[in-house]
């Protein structure tokens, strides 16, 4: 489990993510820079990228099966498009695939896990729902993103989740 997100610097993420083999490096990008849980990733499909023609950033769009409310709901998630290192793994990934509708990674949600499981950061193994966590310190720390921005982009009911999910101090986020 990630417990000190704080640690574990922006660029010490860029640096893990572009040493990875190509293989690898699409899953730990989307993972990272969507804030996606294990659930969602194994539902994108290559039909769910958007670039808006003079847009800034690449939207995405996560879904999970939610049980209690028996369906699907989505999410956009939103990566900008200066952050090559992020943009540009992914997308070859997507242009690789070739039906409009092939699934990303097409493996088991365990298979997945492990994979995510595998990489290594700082000397700190991080486990799928830590990427989650660094994205948020990270859009809170290097982007500036507040408590409602956070609930915004992760789609959390309130603002209460951006307290924990980020490695920093409560004082720190501004409501």
């Amino acid at each position: 489990m990630l417990k000190h997100p704080e640690r574990i610097s922006y660029e010490q993420v860029k640096q893990t993510i572009t040493s990875l083999p190509q293989s690898e490096q699409a899953l730990a990008a989307l993972a990272y820079s969507t804030g996606a849980r294990v659930s969602e990733l194994i539902l994108i499909k290559k039909k769910d990228f958007y670039q808006p023609l003079e847009g800034q950033y690449l939207e995405i769009t996560c879904r999970v099966l939610k049980k209690r409310k028996k369906g699907i709901v989505e999410r956009k998630a939103v990566v900008r498009l200066d952050e090559t290192w992020l943009v540009t793994p992914i997308l070859e990934k997507a242009n690789s695939l070739k039906e409009r509708e092939d699934i990303l990674f097409p493996f088991s949600r365990i298979t997945i896990f492990r994979k995510l499981r595998k990489i290594v950061i700082a000397d700190e193994p991080i486990n799928p729902h830590g990427w989650r966590k660094l994205r948020a310190t990270h859009l809170h720390k290097v982007f500036g993103f507040d408590a409602y921005q956070l609930r915004s982009f992760f789609e959390w009911r309130d603002i209460s989740p951006s307290t924990s999910y980020v490695g920093v101090d409560k004082k720190e986020i501004e409501y």
